[in-house]
């Protein structure tokens, strides 16, 4: 068995590959300079990979910002009904869906001072507006697009999304954090157990598994 920083070390690698595959797979040149720019930046770098994605609730271990932050792209990536373009919006768009988090979280898992007052998508903007301000130059829609994607404006009546790939992506991110919140609940469980509860702040959250089929 690895040593727990060469395995760390590895999934670190990992991590990066599969980032670069993401980054690669963008068709539009504006899009691939765009998140170039965002990840060229150290001060958005190096906590994108080092952070947590969540206090408690999943993901909530040192370098669980970008784990999650691939799987919701890479679940993206996979829908086929998508066209080009849209695809490549979603993808970018799911890749840095929490990067507001990084002035909310820190290494350790605790919360920043604004991250008692503030939520993350108050500050997606804002983290990213010197690149949204370049990309405005090159592609003026897919920025607004971006914006539209992180942080749409309330509307007075209820409405389908103005970009059916806000759904996808909003179902990505559900799905990623469920996903790892029924695995923390069910670690350590032996297998024929059916249901599990994560406890974490907040209601419980309860999960049930189904056995597998006997062999005949």
């Amino acid at each position: 068995m690895a040593e727990p920083s060469v395995a760390m070390e590895r999934n670190n690698m990992d991590l990066r590959a599969r980032l670069r595959i993401c980054y690669e797979s963008l068709t539009l040149l504006p899009l691939r300079r765009f998140l170039l720019g965002v990840l060229s930046n150290p001060e958005i770098r190096r906590p994108f990979f080092t952070l947590p994605a969540s206090v408690e609730h999943h993901h909530s271990y040192a370098g669980g910002l970008l784990t999650h932050s691939l799987e919701c792209a890479e679940m993206v990536a996979t829908i086929p009904e998508l066209e080009s373009m849209q695809r490549d919006l979603g993808i970018v768009a799911a890749l840095l869906h929490d990067i507001g988090k990084i002035p909310l979280l820190e290494v350790s898992g605790k919360r920043s001072k604004a991250g008692f007052l503030l939520h993350h998508e108050t500050l997606t903007l804002e983290v990213l507006a010197p690149h949204l301000r370049l990309l405005d130059k090159a592609w003026e829609d897919g920025a607004i697009a971006l914006r539209y994607l992180w942080c749409p404006a309330p509307l007075s009546t209820p409405q389908a999304p103005w970009m059916t790939v806000q759904e996808v992506v909003r179902a990505a991110d559900r799905i990623s954090a469920s996903r790892e919140a029924e695995r923390m609940a069910f670690t350590g469980l032996p297998t024929w157990r059916h249901s599990a509860v994560l406890e974490v702040k907040g209601p419980k959250r309860r999960y049930w598994r189904p056995h597998p089929p006997t062999l005949s």
